[in-house]
């Protein structure tokens, strides 16, 4: 299959943290937060470390949470985006195969080696592999609109550059003791119930990357602030 030339990028985005930034600027009545926060903060968040932002700011400073929703919208956007077209990639490569691999049952056919009862099998791999990387293109085309509408750049014909596939994990998950500093620190900004919630969900969220089987259970705070095995 003939692959598109490539197309030189009106705005490259390398990283979820540009997309970040581009993201914040559609909000100028934010800008005060990044500098009360400071570069440091800011671009820390810009990077997804949201843990480096002292849970009590989010308390003290207004638009806090706006200004971390907006971050978090563009980080989720550009991660959708750029697996939409790494998807794209594994299918372009399923259709090669199957065309390779069609090719070869039409080739056996023509010599008698085969019969065509024994290649249409083939022949439905690659017509299955075609409708597949078309259903791709189309997600990877709505993903990448989506983060242009989310950029402000809606409607426009600038094309964005997005990596080919999305950064490699992190060698080791956290610790589950780092996890509980961090979750005590942010629960004790939390009044009554909220605080409980909190931890419930966080436990739930934890057990999902760290299976309980590793590790004790993180302790059950009540709503009076005492913890419950």
């Amino acid at each position: 299959m003939p692959t598109a030339p490539e197309i030189e990028p009106d705005l490259a985005l390398d990283t979820p943290a540009e997309a970040v930034y581009l993201a914040w600027r559609r909000h100028p009545d934010l800008k005060r937060i990044q500098d009360v926060l400071g570069r440091q903060t800011t671009q820390q968040v810009a990077e997804g470390r949201l843990d480096a932002l002292d849970s009590a700011w989010q308390r003290r400073v207004d638009e806090v949470g706006e200004w971390l929703d907006v971050a978090t919208q563009a980080r989720k956007a550009w991660i959708e985006a750029v697996a939409a077209r790494q998807v794209v990639r594994f299918r372009e490569a399923a259709l090669t195969s199957a065309e390779a691999s069609s090719e070869l049952a039409r080739r056996m056919v023509g010599v008698g080696n085969w019969s065509p009862l024994q290649a249409a099998p083939l022949d439905l791999a690659t017509a299955s592999a075609r409708m597949d990387l078309r259903r791709a293109q189309l997600v990877a085309t709505q993903a990448q609109m989506a983060l242009m509408d989310l950029l402000g750049m809606g409607g426009s014909t600038a094309v964005l550059g997005l990596p080919s596939a999305l950064p490699d994990l992190p060698a080791s998950a956290m610790a589950r003791s780092d996890w509980a500093g961090r979750l005590a620190a942010m629960q004790r900004q939390l009044p009554g119930m909220g605080g409980v919630r909190n931890r419930a969900a966080s436990q739930a969220a934890f057990e999902v990357t760290a299976p309980a089987t590793n590790s004790p259970r993180l302790p059950v705070a009540t709503c009076c602030g005492c913890a419950a095995s």
